[in-house]
């Protein structure tokens, strides 16, 4: 394997955090449609994000956070970690 490439642990959420979506100068309190309940077909919003992944998903904080990472550790994710920026990979 690639040194510059790291798989995503065997906790998914080991080096993942969620972060409140930033406020805006018309919301103070922004919020989205979560990623995982979407797919789902329900209608959730939530006011949080994955900092770390590259494409910043909105995901709840009660189950989503988890299972979304863990669906991309069983899909063989994997985090390309540059100096600018995280992309995904693979």
């Amino acid at each position: 394997m690639d040194d510059c490439l790291t798989p995503i642990m065997a906790d998914p959420t080991k080096f993942h955090y969620m972060e409140l979506i930033p406020p805006t100068n018309k919301n103070r309190r922004p919020r989205r449609k979560c990623r995982l309940c979407y797919r789902n077909k329900r209608r959730r919003e939530t006011a949080y994000i994955c900092a770390a992944c590259p494409d910043k998903p909105s995901l709840c904080v009660r189950n989503c956070f988890r299972l979304y990472h863990e669906e991309i550790f069983r899909k063989g994710g994997f985090l390309r970690h540059s100096k600018n920026k995280s992309q995904k990979y693979g």
